[in-house]
């Protein structure tokens, strides 16, 4: 439930690769799939650069949206707390990004969840516990770091 996002001007097959590498690289977790719906920008030069980062590729069935409910929740989540809220309509990209950091920073580790699971806790503090259950079975990244909060 961790969460990511990242302002661009358009949405082209280009930036979704972008993105992907861009979450690979913060993400304190290997990131094993990716499921996407069926928009062009995630096109076969999106399947393959996820095998070349060797991540599974999942695609949605056309007109499934429920396939990503927790992406669409967390689209809606950003929406109502930070974008329709708190922004200007009329903010530079540079400026929509560094606000949309500051809200996933509160998000992912100050902003209690009641998602499934997550019983009011942070993703944060959800993904600590899941290693700390989990520690044995693991392959964690070696620039893994976690933040008690």
């Amino acid at each position: 439930r961790w969460g990511f996002a990242k302002v661009y001007d358009r949405c082209t097959a280009a930036n979704a690769i972008d993105f992907m590498r861009e979450i690979i690289g913060r993400a304190p977790f290997d990131i094993l799939a990716i499921r996407t719906d069926q928009g062009s920008e995630v096109s076969k030069q999106f399947t393959k650069a996820c095998l070349e980062e060797n991540i599974l590729h999942i695609r949605n069935r056309v007109k499934t949206p429920r396939h990503n409910g927790k992406v669409e929740r967390f689209h809606r989540t950003v929406q109502e707390e930070c974008l329709w809220y708190h922004w200007h309509s009329k903010l530079t990209p540079e400026e929509a990004q560094y606000r949309l950091t500051q809200f996933l920073a509160f998000y992912n580790f100050r902003r209690h969840h009641q998602g499934l699971g997550m019983d009011g806790r942070t993703p944060n503090q959800q993904l600590i516990r899941w290693v700390n259950i989990n520690i044995y079975k693991l392959h964690v990244k070696r620039n893994m770091i976690l933040y008690n909060s």
